[in-house]
């Protein structure tokens, strides 16, 4: 099971650049405002019965703790982004395989859930969302996905196909 995840998983190569698609530039993303209330809207978002992470804070204690750790930890999490790093613990996951259907004997028949600190999945939801938001306010973000981005579905996708 352990070669089936990780075939999953292919390391980039260190000059791995990504060719651009777009015919204009912007200026970047080069700081992301975080204060306590922006930290505690995230919290918010995280379910109170899942899984402890790999920190060992349960969501139930996490979400006890929101008011008093949202404006520390938009300190820290500013930090990181003035310094551009991250505890070396936020860079891996515990990686457990969940039965789906089938065959137990198959690693095909089973998903592949990541475990990671409940503070770092709040700090990679914060990026993403702002990251997102900034590349659609810069017209950057690229009009064919559908599925991902709010408001496109596979319904969208399926109208702009018909429309054209």
């Amino acid at each position: 099971m352990a070669v089936k995840f990780a075939s999953a998983f292919v390391p980039e190569p260190d000059n791995f650049i990504i060719d651009p698609i777009f015919s204009h530039t912007v200026d970047g993303l080069a700081m992301i405002d975080v204060n306590g209330e922006l930290v505690l809207s995230y919290y918010s978002r995280v379910k109170k019965h899942s899984s402890t992470g790999r920190d060992g804070i349960s969501s139930q204690l996490f979400h006890s703790c929101a008011n008093a750790l949202a404006e520390p930890l938009s300190i820290i999490f500013s930090y990181f982004f003035r310094t551009s790093s991250l505890p070396e613990d936020w860079l891996s996951a515990f990686v457990t395989p969940i039965f789906k259907k089938g065959d137990k004997l198959s690693a095909d028949n089973f998903k592949q859930i990541s475990k990671k600190s409940k503070v770092c999945k709040v700090l990679e939801r914060i990026i993403s969302d702002k990251s997102i938001e900034f590349a659609l306010q810069n017209e950057i973000h690229p009009k064919e996905p559908h599925g991902f981005p709010s408001g496109r579905s596979t319904i969208t996708n399926l109208l702009t196909c018909i429309n054209d």
